[in-house]
């Protein structure tokens, strides 16, 4: 097999790639990261990158932090932009808060942040991400930061992601010493 693929031209690589992820596709297989390699392979890298998210969101719910880390990267280095690029870092993120690897955390975490719209769920997490990392760090700067930039967004009710974000950013600033901050937080709830 190896032999024959390697005769293979490389136009002929990325066709036979494209079609066995085609083929995958359609016959329901669901082991992303065989479908995102595929993709790679295929010359796609925005299909790729996108498949990369699902497979590192997999290798999360296995529990298997480096392949969360691997696959997130690979997404990264498949020119993954925007939003998904910020999804993939944040994933990062909260592996390096697991391992309490706390500035790479705040490293990933501020970067999903500037990656992703005002009102994505992704921003809410990446906030929770960030607080939790400057709080480990002693960044009690950046948390008052964090709390008066959420602070100042209107609040309605309904908006859970954004509620959940105003009081684990609240419960942080209590641990930090600042209490009247995490009050007005907690009112605005």
């Amino acid at each position: 097999r190896e032999a024959a693929y390697a005769m293979l031209t490389d136009a002929d690589k990325r066709l036979g790639h494209r079609l066995a992820a085609e083929w995958l596709d359609r016959a329901g297989a669901r082991e992303a990261v065989l479908l995102a390699e595929h993709h790679e392979r295929g010359g796609e890298p925005a299909r790729a990158a996108a498949l990369y998210l699902e497979a590192a969101l997999q290798a999360r719910e296995a529990n298997d932090l480096d392949a969360v880390l691997a696959r997130a990267e690979r997404g990264v280095t498949m020119g993954a932009a925007g939003e998904l690029l910020g999804q993939l870092r944040l994933l990062q993120a909260e592996v390096h808060r697991w391992r309490n690897q706390n500035a790479d955390a705040a490293r990933c975490s501020e970067e999903a942040l500037a990656l992703v719209p005002r009102t994505s769920v992704v921003r809410y997490a990446a906030v929770t991400e960030l607080a939790q990392a400057s709080a480990r760090l002693g960044d009690i700067d950046r948390l008052e930061e964090l709390a008066a930039g959420l602070f100042a967004e209107p609040f309605a009710l309904g908006e859970h992601d954004k509620a959940r974000a105003l009081s684990r950013l609240a419960m942080q600033l209590v641990y930090a010493g600042k209490p009247a901050v995490a009050g007005d937080l907690l009112g605005k709830l």
